[in-house]
């Protein structure tokens, strides 16, 4: 696969992505306007319009975000973004007040986020900061999540120093949360979203804070209190921090406790399972394990592919352990086609400012040298000197000396 191939494959995902959004915004909307008119029809409600609003709004958000979840897990994307809608426009009139009434959208929020649409998922989150963030009623956990989800979308599209800024008051607002006491929310809120801190703290080059931020978490994470449903999760945010600090011990236990909490809890989330699937695929990349690395890699793509298309942003990670494993086995073209798809999503997708693009590069651009391809390796090594430029990095240990 050459370039033009992978950039055109991104094309026809983009253009389906969004062809899916209108679609399932108009359905929403639709459905929305005739269930109103339905049930205002209705003699209970035909005369008391007050009555409808609270029904529409506070009796039908949260069982149509547990609809939508249930969809999204099971890879049913587009009946899950159309739910999405419909709640979203059910909750309008209550959202500026009522935090539960986000839901919908928060949902959307992470759909987009795998999907690679960091410039709506950044004017979303926006739009919800702006109801919430002086909001007394709305819980810590919200606002920092929304506070991480914004500082992930900032560095995707290449706005490093804004993104360290807020990633640095989310570690400060858990750091809140946490000296107020430990439970099970706090437990989970901590460990969780302080191993997606030291990911992207890690990604930005801020190795010393990541390296604080991540003894402090494992401190924390010895001590679990009672689980909860969404312990799974918390063990995923710890493994992805293990993997970007190359602490493979730990991550072999964090791994071993996602999928424990995982099965006991009965989960049947591709969302999760294709995040846990790809973290293990680093990881035994990381620890040398190629065959597990492959299958776990393989799997990441096949829970993701019921719900995202071909070339989502989430996709790059399993495509990158691919590439390096075909590579290692000598199979340099087809290690090629891994790691051309994987730089083009991130390119397309994250920008061309991106920084977690330089990995990628590095590992292509030794792969075609290996191959003998000297012209595409000098145009990759430009755009690499650019990229290292833009974030002001040095240049990384010569992967050209390796194997």
């Amino acid at each position: 696969m050459d370039l033009y191939d992978a950039d055109a494959l991104i094309t026809r995902d983009l253009a389906t992505e969004r062809e899916q959004t209108t679609t399932a915004f108009f359905l929403g909307l639709g459905a929305a306007v005739l269930s109103t008119v339905v049930l205002a029809c209705q003699p209970p409600l035909q005369h008391h319009p007050f009555l409808l609003i609270i029904f529409l709004c506070f009796c039908s958000t949260l069982p149509l975000a547990s609809l939508q979840l249930w969809l999204q897990n099971r890879g049913r994307a587009r009946l899950s973004e159309t739910c999405g809608y419909l709640g979203l426009f059910f909750s309008l009139p209550t959202l500026p007040f009522l935090f539960a009434a986000s839901t919908p959208l928060i949902l959307l929020l992470s759909r987009y986020e795998d999907q690679g649409r960091y410039r709506l998922v950044l004017t979303l989150v926006n739009v919800l900061q702006g109801f919430y963030k002086h909001n007394p009623l709305v819980p810590a956990f919200i606002k920092n999540a929304l506070a991480l989800v914004e500082a992930e979308a900032l560095i995707n599209l290449g706005r490093s120093d804004e993104a360290h800024s807020r990633l640095t008051e989310v570690n400060q607002a858990v750091d809140r949360v946490l000296a107020k006491g430990l439970n099970p929310d706090s437990w989970e809120q901590g460990c969780q979203f302080k191993g997606h801190l030291v990911k992207w703290e890690k990604l930005l080059g801020q190795d010393e804070i990541a390296a604080l931020i991540w003894e402090e978490t494992k401190k924390l994470a010895a001590s679990p209190p009672q689980k909860t449903p969404n312990t799974a999760y918390t063990y995923e945010g710890l493994l992805w921090g293990a993997v970007a600090m190359e602490d493979y011990q730990a991550a072999l236990s964090y791994a071993g406790l996602l999928r424990e909490h995982y099965e006991s809890a009965g989960m049947t989330s591709k969302c999760l399972a294709g995040s846990a699937n790809a973290a293990q695929a680093e990881m035994y990349l990381g620890l040398d394990e190629r065959e597990k690395a492959k299958i776990f890699a393989d799997k990441a793509l096949r829970s993701w592919s019921f719900y995202l298309t071909e070339t989502a942003a989430a996709k790059a990670s399993p495509y990158f352990v691919l590439g390096k494993l075909a590579e290692l086995e000598g199979e340099l073209d087809l290690a090629a086609n891994y790691f051309d798809k994987a730089s083009c999503i991130l390119r397309r997708r994250r920008g061309g400012n991106f920084v977690g693009l330089l990995k990628t590069l590095e590992a292509y651009s030794h792969c075609l040298k290996l191959a003998g391809r000297q012209e595409e390796t000098a145009l990759l090594e430009g755009e690499i000197a650019t990229l290292r430029g833009f974030h002001a990095l040095t240049a990384t240990e010569d992967l050209t000396e390796e194997g």
